[in-house]
């Protein structure tokens, strides 16, 4: 760029195309090279759409949701029970919440 402006400054028509030819080639190489990128990350499957993200992560809430709700619906479990006891119910209910969310993520 810094070529294309000297060359507009001096009025010189061939270097104007000389320079022109060189920002095109880079943007033509900076293309291709993302391009490459985008290639190599989706053949690793390290790449996702957004859809499939969006989709992803919808079923991640729902399933920290369900596992919120079925600590919540633990209140019969824990009527009379002391803190040591209520504190182990409710360790196993997020442990059980754990190990779905971890389970789906796993299998990604």
């Amino acid at each position: 760029m810094l070529l294309l402006a000297k060359a507009k400054e001096a009025g010189d028509v061939n270097a104007i195309r000389l320079a022109l030819d060189k920002v095109i080639a880079t943007q033509e190489r900076a293309r291709d090279a993302a391009d490459e990128l985008m290639k190599a990350r989706s053949s690793a499957n390290v790449m996702m759409s957004r859809i499939a993200h969006n989709e992803v992560v919808e079923k991640m809430a729902a399933e920290f949701q369900r596992g919120m709700e079925a600590l919540l619906n633990q209140n019969s479990r824990l009527v009379g029970k002391n803190a040591e006891e209520i504190h182990q119910v409710m360790r196993e209910e997020i442990g059980r919440t754990y190990e779905s969310l971890r389970s789906r993520m796993v299998s990604l």
